[in-house]
């Protein structure tokens, strides 16, 4: 196996890794969802709302990772597209290893920079546009309109989960009022036919 492979091969293990952690993401994202939604249940909307927040923050920084997980398997796929046709230059190998040794590190911004070199020496790749390294690297601002129609939605499904648990009005069944207790009169005339009755 040569350097080149050996590279090639490091490059789609980076892709799988980073689409690895965008599913962990989604599933941060589903148990943030079901705090926020338990919190709402609960009447605490402050702690629903940080909830809300963290799950929407998961959601973006997933598609983030998901979208460079896709790039990168692109990218490697041309490689090795290029590779079997002989139009590896010395220009696109050094790309190769410079992109290599920053996935290794898992440098979300140093990956992105060294694709958007890749694409530029090469005519043939289907991805053209750049990704701001800030929001994939999750820096990116949680817009308040999302955690508001997230938490608009989650309070919705526990409306719809209270309304589900009630029983519906043709359903119930109508319990007959107690009788009053007797009077002290009543108990004292019931309690002297007993004393009589066995005497």
């Amino acid at each position: 196996m040569s350097l080149l492979d050996k590279k090639i091969f490091d490059l789609k293990l980076a892709a799988k890794q980073i689409t690895r952690n965008a599913k962990k993401l989604q599933k941060d994202e589903a148990k943030e969802r079901r705090q926020c939604w338990l919190h709402v249940m609960r009447g605490q909307q402050d702690i629903a709302r940080i909830h809300a927040e963290n799950a929407v923050r998961n959601r973006n920084q997933s598609v983030g990772l998901l979208q460079l997980g896709a790039r990168l398997q692109s990218t490697v796929n041309h490689i090795e597209a290029a590779k079997l046709q002989n139009k590896i230059s010395s220009a696109i190998e050094s790309v190769v290893f410079s992109m290599a040794v920053a996935t290794r590190a898992m440098n979300i911004p140093s990956i992105t920079h060294t694709m958007d070199k890749f694409e530029k020496m090469t005519d043939y790749l289907d991805t053209r546009h750049s990704y701001a390294a800030e929001a994939l690297s999750g820096n990116q601002p949680i817009g308040s309109d999302q955690v508001d129609q997230l938490m608009a939605n989650i309070i919705e499904e526990a409306r719809l989960d209270i309304k589900n648990a009630m029983p519906s009005p043709e359903h119930t069944q109508v319990i007959p009022p107690l009788p009053l207790p007797p009077s002290d009169t009543e108990l004292n005339e019931k309690l002297a036919n007993l004393r009589n009755n066995y005497h």
